[in-house]
């Protein structure tokens, strides 16, 4: 998809095209966030309202994917809505917002660690929290939430060979 993007952008057949990219939606943001993750649950309802009132389009990673592919772009003002690592608190905090506004939104997954913690950050200053299992996963798409991969272990592929990533 990115190459496909890429030359869509280029073609100017898309002319922008904002993706708003969370990880975490809390209560509030009191614990270590030494990557500046965290967004409040307030704060994240205060953008999707935002988004609606001036009638952006909410597309999704899936929609991107088959407008590049067809060569059509039908939206005035789209924009994409993600979450990477795929954490408990986009179910309980993030979910019911996008539900409220009708909002679609893709969720990038740490495959090998659905219903675990956030190991890969357990050397730093982060606290271990939740992610999301195959129970809220299931709920999530039956409502229009997509799924992406982000890698298997959440390992950072620049760092890595051929072989490693595949």
């Amino acid at each position: 998809m990115q190459a496909s993007l890429k030359n869509a952008v280029q073609d100017r057949r898309v002319p922008w095209l904002p993706i708003l990219m969370y990880h975490r939606v809390v209560d509030r943001v009191d614990a270590p966030d030494p990557y500046r993750l965290c967004v409040t649950a307030s704060e994240f309802e205060a953008h999707m309202k935002y988004l609606c009132d001036r009638r952006f389009q909410v597309i999704s990673v899936e929609d991107v994917a088959r407008a590049t592919a067809d060569g059509e772009w039908p939206w005035a003002k789209p924009v994409v809505i993600t979450f990477d690592d795929g954490y408990m608190d986009n179910y309980t905090h993030a979910f019911p917002v996008l539900k409220k506004y009708g909002l679609k939104a893709s969720i990038m997954l740490v495959t090998s660690n659905i219903g675990g913690t956030n190991e890969w950050d357990r050397d730093s200053d982060t606290i271990a929290s939740p992610l999301l299992g195959t129970d809220e996963i299931r709920e999530m798409a039956r409502h229009g939430i997509t799924y992406g991969s982000h890698t298997l272990t959440h390992r950072a592929l620049t760092g890595l060979d051929d072989t490693e990533v595949w």
